[in-house]
């Protein structure tokens, strides 16, 4: 999905999760589960990504790749921090990274209603965790069953198949390796 990663609606997408936050902030490690949640979401549900990222297997779990590099300020997306400083301030809060929308919105309507819908249940992910590690709730979670595979196999990258196998019963495995296909 790397070719296929929409850098416009990825920042809508952080703004739109810093922003259901009170402060109108949140942590790093929050938007990175927030936003796997969604696009996983939106594969299962749409079978299209959300925003194109590619889902790999950190130590602290999953992550798309992009946005976890963003967040980080990493090289590989050298060509996007310019966009990114334009709409985000960052501040280190203890351990923690916080995240916060800048004075400007980056475009907004590039979100559907189902765009929103999957960014609220990443969310609703990251709001069931308060008082707890994220990092623990993801890897105790029975939810994140594509990543503990990928783990336990010492892959890199996900295999988004595993999830549809569980979610979506309704999918032959001809289904499944033409959405998989579809999203390379």
């Amino acid at each position: 999905m790397d070719n296929n990663f929409d850098i416009n609606k990825a920042l809508a997408c952080i703004a739109y999760i810093c922003n259901s936050f009170p402060s109108g902030s949140c942590r790093e490690i929050d938007i990175i589960k927030a936003m796997y949640v969604a696009e996983r979401e939106s594969i299962c549900t749409t079978f299209n990504p959300m925003v194109g990222d590619v889902m790999m297997c950190y130590s602290k779990g999953p992550i798309l790749k992009k946005i976890h590099d963003l967040l980080r300020g990493t090289k590989s997306v050298r060509a996007y921090m310019p966009l990114w400083k334009k709409y985000f301030t960052e501040k280190k809060q203890g351990k923690c990274k916080v995240v916060s929308v800048g004075g400007e919105l980056p475009d907004m309507s590039v979100l559907s209603p189902a765009d929103e819908a999957f960014l609220n249940r990443g969310i609703g992910f990251v709001n069931s965790c308060e008082g707890r590690s994220i990092v623990h709730e993801t890897h105790k979670s029975k939810n994140f069953i594509e990543w503990v595979t990928a783990r336990d196999k010492g892959e890199k990258l996900i295999d988004i198949g595993v999830f549809l196998r569980q979610r979506r019963r309704d999918l032959t495995e001809r289904d499944i390796e033409t959405i998989k296909e579809r999203l390379a």
